[in-house]
């Protein structure tokens, strides 16, 4: 992390946020930078293309952990996962409650 700002006053459009990107680049050295990476939010997408542009060394890049995560929040919140989820969380409260079930999957897991 180089730096932060208290941003809040400001409004978040894509020429802003490009310019505050851009401020922090030049103290680094835009050299340095091989790819932006955030969210898939407008305002910081159009920042990206801003800065990709102006840059030719620099990868516009989108988040895949935000972008799978968006994805399973979406799969949870299926029937079909639900049930799923409950399931396996019954599995889980026997093996961990049980005596019996805690030896047997000792045995099952150790071969």
């Amino acid at each position: 992390m180089w730096c932060l700002k208290d941003l809040s006053s400001e409004s978040h459009t894509g020429e802003f946020l490009a310019q505050t990107i851009e401020e922090i680049m030049k103290k680094i050295g835009p050299l340095k930078f091989s790819a932006i990476v955030s969210d898939s939010g407008a305002n910081i997408r159009n920042a990206r293309q801003i800065i990709t542009e102006k840059h030719k060394n620099i990868l516009n890049v989108r988040c895949m952990a935000h972008a799978i995560n968006l994805i399973s929040k979406v799969i949870c919140s299926t029937a079909f996962a639900n049930w799923i989820l409950t399931k396996c969380n019954t599995i889980v409260t026997y093996f961990k409650k049980s005596h019996k079930g805690g030896k047997l999957s000792f045995i099952l897991f150790s071969l």
